[in-house]
């Protein structure tokens, strides 16, 4: 996994592993999740904002979801996760 870190909306974020994503996620941080080989923030904002306070739902379900219906040949074939650093 490479390390990365980006500035979006002035808040910085930092890639994280799934499973560091997913324990976050448990504990009701908000993570970003991206398509791994685009980036968050411009020119598309291709990152969705998400936590389980606001889904309802378990990590593995949402991050399925994500990678169905955002990730293909073109923007990578699966998600890569973001905490705010």
């Amino acid at each position: 996994m490479k390390r990365m870190e980006f500035e979006v909306g002035g808040k910085m974020y930092h890639r994280v592993s799934r499973p560091t994503a997913r324990k976050a996620y448990d504990r009701g941080a908000i993570i970003m999740i991206c398509p791994c080989k685009l980036r968050p923030g411009k020119p598309w904002y291709p990152e969705t904002l998400t936590c389980k306070v606001h889904t309802g739902r378990d990590f593995d379900p949402v991050a399925r979801d994500f990678e169905i219906y955002n990730c293909n040949a073109e923007a990578g074939w699966y998600a890569s996760f973001y905490l705010e650093a």
